[in-house]
């Protein structure tokens, strides 16, 4: 049986912004910000700006798309915490297997689909990075 690695996100308070855009255009996208020219660098192209992963869905699925080149398998969906209120919340998980290890931070949640998208790929990079 593969053993499960669970770790607890470091930065779970980021909310959507520029601030948790470079976090992901880093950590996730594994871009690098060239000092010179001040570009983002993605391997292929040099990207003028950081687009709003954390804000718009087009961005955010980009996201989703690195991660599953990366060999994730992802979910989203929504929850409704109480059943008389009609308010739904986006929730996304991103799940890898291999080595006999399962890489698996839970069902993160957040006030939009991008958001949430975002904190899972950060949660589950981080899981996947050795203790």
């Amino acid at each position: 049986m593969p053993k499960l690695r669970h770790k607890i996100d470091p930065r779970p308070d980021l909310e959507a912004g520029y601030e948790l855009d470079v976090l992901v255009a880093r950590e996730v996208m594994g871009w690098v910000k060239d000092e010179e020219s001040h570009y983002w660098v993605d391997g292929e192209r040099k990207i003028i700006s950081v687009p709003s992963f954390s804000k718009e869905i087009e961005f955010a699925w980009e996201v989703v798309e690195k991660m599953e080149s990366d060999g994730f398998r992802w979910m989203l969906t929504s929850r409704n915490p109480i059943m008389s209120d009609l308010k739904i919340i986006p929730c996304c998980r991103f799940l890898r297997y291999g080595d006999g290890v399962i890489v698996d931070d839970g069902i993160v949640d957040a006030p939009t689909a991008p958001l949430a998208i975002c904190r899972a790929a950060l949660k589950a990079v981080d899981a996947q990075t050795p203790s």
